[in-house]
């Protein structure tokens, strides 16, 4: 925690220090990046469907239309356990680009989770704030495999379907 809040500070005092077109600057390449990332697949979603594809699962990326007539985007979806992966960054859980930004991006979530629990099939969702590391990929993969692999034992019920795997160490935070 110490070492935590002592980055936090001088991330702080590093963005203070910026001239205004410089965080202008930063903010435009930010946003590209969430907007490349959105079609193209982050690094953390191509990760999983690469691994998860090497053992054996068939993974589609980026899977539209799989509930008809919805054009609702999974990041990963594996048809074979009927479950949807969902691999949340902090713009889902942390008013990055504000209060109303995220409220939006919260509401599609809940509409998402809804239709894919509506439909039958598994909701995993994967939270990280930051995860480049291959220590931290692995982690996390780890987890979702765990998941997955009961999930093809058996089948959970209504009430085990909706599943969040969290980065909560500070090994899987870089």
């Amino acid at each position: 925690e110490e070492e935590k809040e002592r980055r936090r500070e001088q991330s702080k005092r590093l963005w203070d220090e910026k001239t205004d077109h410089e965080k202008t600057v930063m903010r435009q390449r930010g946003a590209k990046g969430v907007l490349r990332a959105a079609k193209e697949g982050s690094a953390l979603e191509l990760f999983f469907q690469e691994e998860l594809t090497k053992l054996g699962f068939l993974v589609n990326f980026h899977k539209e239309h799989w509930v008809s007539r919805e054009k609702l985007q999974l990041d990963l979806f594996l048809p074979n356990l009927s479950t949807a992966v969902e691999i949340d960054g902090p713009t889902h859980f942390m008013d990055i680009y504000g209060v109303e930004k995220l409220q939006k991006v919260q509401q599609r979530d809940k509409e998402k989770d809804s239709l894919v629990l509506r439909n039958g099939f598994v909701m995993i969702r994967i939270r990280h704030r930051k995860c480049e590391s291959t220590s931290c990929k692995r982690s996390l993969l780890n987890k979702l495999v765990k998941h997955l692999n009961k999930i093809k034992e058996a089948f959970p019920p209504v009430e085990g379907r909706y599943i969040v795997i969290e980065q909560d160490s500070l090994s899987e935070q870089e």
